[in-house]
Parts: structure tokens; sequence; C-alpha cells
């Protein structure tokens, strides 16, 4: 499952729209079908019904209402770390060897070489 995914889908349960869907995602409507589709297919489950006529609405389903809940805490969590993350200090190789302490079996594994 993509996390692209994921966001297309949480624009389409609020706008009720491919159209809008797509024109807020820059993609094509059948690239909003397609993720749609794989997100479905994911779940094993229907997310959203579709409305027939020219200006295809969709009402999403029980399952879909709680992907939509789900997913807002996903991507909100997601993008919260990832902000998180990047605005880090970035550390070198050193840094990291130096301050992460050695673990028990490297050190068992040192005093072996040092014993032979």
């Amino acid at each position: 499952m993509k996390t692209q995914s994921l966001r297309t889908f949480l624009i389409l349960a609020s706008t009720a729209s491919f159209t809008e869907t797509a024109k807020a995602q820059k993609v094509t409507q059948s690239a909003v079908s397609q993720s749609l589709k794989a997100l479905e297919k994911d779940f094993n489950n229907t997310l959203v019904l579709r409305s027939q006529g020219r200006n295809q609405k969709v009402t999403l389903t029980k399952a879909g209402k709680e992907l939509r809940d789900r997913a807002k805490l996903i991507v909100s969590h997601l993008d919260k770390a990832i902000e998180k993350i990047a605005s880090m200090p970035k550390e070198t190789v050193e840094k990291a060897e130096k301050a992460a302490p050695a673990p028990k079996a490297a050190k068992k594994e040192k005093a072996v070489l040092a014993a032979a």
C-alpha cells in the first residue's frame, strides 16, 4: 500500500468526486480510479459506492468511513514524523558509531578474537 494512495483516498472522501480529486492531485481521473482499486484490493473490501450519471459522485461505505478515519491518523502521524526527522541535525557515520554502544554480541566477538 502506498501512502499516496491514502492521501488520494482522503481527498476523494472529502470531495466525493473523482474529477475534483484528480484536479487536486494533478493526476488523471483514471489514476484516481486505479489508486482506489488498489486500496480496495489491499483491504479486500469496497470503499466507495459510485453514483451513475454524468457527474459521478461517490459515497463512502462503512469500510470506506473506517479507512477515512484511520487514514487521517496515519497520514497525520507520518507527516509529523517526516517533519520531525527532516528537521533533526544530520549525523555523520563517525558520530553515530561513537554515540552507539557496541552490542553485546560484538563485545563477545572482540573478546574471542583477542583471546585467539
